[in-house]
């Protein structure tokens, strides 16, 4: 046997040694159910059965299974970006990037998405006009519940940041930003009050406002006030809004969200999180959903020394909590709020003008007009992120 058989046979039971090791450590290792870095469940072991795997579901979720659960994931993330980031491709594991004044604007431009048949399809930009149609048909729909109930209903779709930053990246197609715009306007129904954000928070982002993180997906606190600004009178709560000189804001550093975890790049400059105080915020009581008091005002300390310190909004995405006056001697309207996390950092503005009942959408939460008559509501806000409104179906289960 030549030297280079003998090196190409070291080289390949090498490589063999190597995967054998890391699928030991997979067994050995303890499942994670919860990445903090990306903020998101993880999948767990798939259960086998013969129809699963004749039907591919199987070796599908094996391939989950391991991706997300291998030994040292985030450093094989990381060379992944490092990679992209030699070959100057401005896009690292589905999310572009560009340099900008304020530092290097992160979006996703891939994500699971729903398609026209309701399957699922991974690690793509399509946007499926008959799926966003099939969610908002429900929308339509709880409407029309809720207004023979006397209640009334406004939608706010908080645009994707791909879509409210797409100046930043000259490769994104518009097209994709019209398409979803034009499903949303053909699905609704008339009668239902939305409240269209993209083409205002397009120009602010051009003039330099930051109303959405460079590296994360939420929108900024700023963007929220924009929102707030918009949503108010359409809700058609009292009392003229506050204005950003109305606030202290206090600045929390070294913020790197999720969107800056998923694409592994280096030497990303992490965002600042803005709280926007005023002095009466202890007023405020949070409760869950037994009368229990969670904290006063709207921030939850816990989280702003965690890496997830949009959590400290509301205390993270819990699934029904309240919001209410202590102090107002008046009676309220009473607002409920169906949501995604997009309105952890609405709600500071908007329970200054009514009590809030916040269910999150994203927790299973379906029986819609029943909570809302439950605790008497007189108006509901769907808030709900336009890139949910193509990668999930919760949307069409609200009754």
């Amino acid at each position: 046997m030549n030297k280079y058989a003998i090196r190409h046979l070291i080289l390949i039971f090498g490589f063999l040694g190597f995967l054998g090791s890391l699928f030991a450590l997979l067994g050995l290792i303890p499942d994670r159910g919860f990445s903090e870095d990306e903020n998101r469940p993880l999948q767990g072991l798939p259960v086998f059965s013969i129809e699963r795997l004749w039907d591919g579901g199987y070796t599908g979720r094996w391939g989950d299974y391991v991706s997300d659960q291998i030994p040292g994931r985030s450093v094989w993330v990381g060379i992944h970006g490092l990679c992209e980031q030699i070959r100057t491709a401005g896009e690292s594991n589905g999310v572009l990037a560009a340099a900008t004044e304020g530092g290097t604007q992160l979006s996703v431009r891939r994500f699971d998405a729903v398609t026209e048949g309701g399957e699922s399809a991974e690690d793509t930009d399509l946007i499926s006009s008959a799926h966003v149609s099939r969610q908002l048909e429900a929308v339509n729909r709880l409407s029309d519940s809720l207004s023979q109930k006397g209640i009334s209903l406004c939608l706010c779709l908080p645009p994707r940041t791909v879509d409210v930053t797409a100046s930043a990246f000259e490769g994104y197609p518009a097209g994709a930003t019209a398409q979803l715009a034009q499903a949303i306007q053909n699905g609704l129904s008339p009668d239902v009050t939305y409240v269209p954000l993209c083409a205002s928070m397009q120009a602010l982002y051009g003039n330099g406002v930051p109303v959405y993180y460079r590296t994360d997906h939420h929108w900024t606190t700023r963007g929220a006030y924009e929102a707030y600004l918009r949503l108010l009178p359409a809700l058609g709560l009292e009392g003229a809004p506050l204005a950003p000189s109305d606030f202290e804001v206090r600045s929390v550093p070294d913020f790197f969200g999720t969107t800056g975890s998923r694409s592994g790049l280096f030497g990303i400059s992490p965002d600042t999180l803005e709280i926007w105080r005023r002095a009466d915020d202890s007023r405020y009581a949070v409760c869950d959903g037994d009368g229990n008091l969670l904290f006063h005002g709207f921030i939850d300390e816990s989280y702003l020394s965690k890496k997830d310190k949009y959590g400290a909004f509301l205390g993270g995405n819990r699934r029904l909590v309240t919001v209410t006056d202590t102090e107002s001697s008046a009676p309220r309207p009473r607002l409920l709020v169906v949501k995604d996390s997009f309105a952890n950092s609405l709600v500071p503005f908007l329970a200054r003008h009514a009590d809030l009942v916040v269910v999150n959408l994203s927790a299973g939460v379906t029986n819609v007009t029943e909570i809302a008559t439950a605790y008497g509501c007189d108006r509901v806000l769907v808030v709900w992120n336009a890139e949910n409104l193509v990668t999930s179906d919760a949307l069409s289960k609200m009754n």
